[in-house]
């Protein structure tokens, strides 16, 4: 995975000179969480969106007519809030959650533009860089039958390629990570560009069983450097 994703982002910086392919740079901020497959104790739980960004690499090719490939290297902060909060007649069982997720994020998107404007989709594939997490959880008992409990424990997320032998469940999470991505803009005539995506995730982020998926929304604004070049060289050239 660390030698394809090398020989992209070599790819991305080099093949301008060789090409009619622009490449430029992307940033934004984004709304994060998790989807959480299973419907059990659905109605206990919220899940709440945390603030990240992304940053990276863009580049653009031509395909046929108005369809373009647009191939992407990001540093991708992700993340999310969870809450369980059960509480009933006897007891109150209480659980809060928030993960921060750093990956690195190669989105492959086909683009069809009509007046500037553009939309398209593709396949995402991203690697786990590190992350942290936070949780806390309570239990109180009303009756006073069980004694109260309470918790707080923090620390590093370790991203493995395996199952086999992980540390306790909240401190693993799985190293690759591969979704769908949805993305719509307008890019202006000097190489600037807008856009908002929204990223589906399709991997169990915490073991094949877990149900629990990557999402997020994103807004991002980025520049293609040749087109901005050759807009400059066309304004010069005229008399």
């Amino acid at each position: 995975m660390k030698q394809v994703i090398l020989i992209v982002a070599f790819n991305l910086l080099t093949i301008p000179v060789f090409s009619q392919i622009s490449v430029g740079i992307t940033g934004g901020g984004k709304l994060s969480r998790f989807h959480y497959s299973h419907t059990v104790g659905s109605k206990y739980r919220t899940n709440t969106f945390i603030t990240a960004w992304h940053a990276g690499l863009i580049a653009e090719a031509k395909l046929h007519g108005n369809l373009y490939l647009q191939p992407q290297l990001l540093v991708s902060r992700q993340g999310a809030i969870s809450e369980f909060d059960m509480n009933t007649e006897t007891y109150r069982n209480y659980f809060k959650g928030v993960v921060h997720t750093t990956y690195l994020q190669l989105p492959l998107n086909v683009v069809y533009k009509y007046n500037r404007w553009y939309a398209g989709a593709g396949p995402y594939i991203a690697r786990g860089l590190g992350g942290r997490y936070h949780n806390r959880s309570a239990y109180i008992s009303y009756d006073l039958t069980i004694p109260s409990s309470e918790f707080n424990t923090q620390g590093e997320i370790e991203f493995k390629s395996s199952e086999k032998g992980i540390k306790p469940y909240n401190l693993y999470m799985r190293s690759m990570d591969y979704g769908a991505n949805f993305i719509g803009g307008y890019e202006f005539k000097n190489g600037l560009f807008l856009n908002v995506n929204y990223s589906l995730g399709l991997t169990n982020v915490y073991g094949k069983d877990s149900g629990v998926k990557n999402r997020y929304w994103g807004l991002s604004a980025g520049w293609f450097f040749k087109k901005s070049a050759a807009k400059a060289m066309s304004n010069h050239k005229q008399p």
